[in-house]
């Protein structure tokens, strides 16, 4: 049986046991959606109260320090089931986005960074063709910036990843294009082989940064990676002190791809093509 399979017969079988995860997956019919097009990109905002977690996290020294690791062992729920791939776990995410959405965290308790395991997101998006492996960085939306881990969902959900393989061709060699739609910081790098992008990957964050959200999978036998550069964590309207001007909206790789994910409704009415545009490039290097 392929990862795919192995891991989505795990996924039925939490749902068959009927913890948390069973409970929010059942949430996810009655999530409202409104369409729009952001600088010319198809995209979506959603309005998942499930999602309040992580939308709203804390993740100061101060409250990682006193919680535990949700990534850990110890911190997981009674029901939650757990697939050993590699030196990784892959877990059901527990408050999914998708219909398939998976946590795949290092074995062993360390922070967020992604030197180290970028050659492990290749594998496991070549292992997994029918989906994105993405990477929210430490200060890019990640809510465990302690414990390395990448996330899974299913291919062709994320309009920027979309938008790449209709707008993009493909090449003989390793190639970097800048996209000049909707983040005004992100790159892509295309390749017929994994030799050669982690290269290209070190020589981009060497100019740009370290702060990133970024987006890999396989299409037509090439390898891709979405490289999205950040200045910030969190727009200042997430912190406005005056309720009318707040909006609750926290951007991590997901909604830096266009698909914007909010638990309150006050921020799902208040998101439109204007507010979108304006914070997605606020956050944006």
């Amino acid at each position: 049986m392929t990862l795919g399979g192995q891991i989505e017969a795990m996924l039925q079988t939490e749902l068959r046991l009927g913890g948390r995860a069973a409970q929010q997956y059942a949430l996810l019919s009655a999530v409202e959606r409104k369409d729009m097009v952001v600088d010319g990109l198809p995209c979506q905002v959603r309005f998942n109260p499930g999602r309040v977690r992580s939308v709203m996290a804390d993740v100061s020294a101060e409250a990682l320090a006193q919680r535990a690791c949700f990534l850990c062992p110890d911190g997981l729920e009674e029901k939650q089931q757990t697939f050993v791939w590699d030196h990784y776990f892959i877990r059901v995410n527990p408050f999914p986005i998708f219909s398939r959405h998976f946590t795949i965290s290092s074995a062993i308790h360390e922070p967020q960074r992604l030197d180290g395991h970028y050659e492990a997101m290749l594998r496991l998006a070549e292992a997994l063709p029918d989906y994105v492996v993405f990477y929210n960085g430490p200060r890019c939306g990640a809510s465990a910036p302690d414990h390395m881990h990448f996330q899974a969902v299913p291919i062709r959900e994320l309009p920027l990843q979309i938008w790449c393989d209709e707008h993009i061709g493909l090449t003989d060699t390793c190639s970097l294009h800048k996209l000049p739609l909707f983040c005004p910081s992100a790159y892509l790098i295309s390749s017929p082989t994994s030799a050669g992008m982690d290269e290209q990957r070190k020589q981009l964050m060497a100019q740009m940064g370290r702060d990133i959200n970024v987006i890999t999978w396989v299409y037509g036998g090439h390898f891709r990676s979405l490289i999205i550069f950040r200045s910030k964590s969190r727009p200042d309207c997430f912190y406005a002190e005056n309720p009318a001007e707040r909006i609750l909206f926290s951007p991590a790789t997901v909604e830096m791809a266009g698909i914007g994910i909010v638990a309150s409704r006050d921020a799902f009415e208040k998101l439109n093509p204007d507010t979108f545009y304006r914070i997605i490039q606020e956050v944006s290097l």
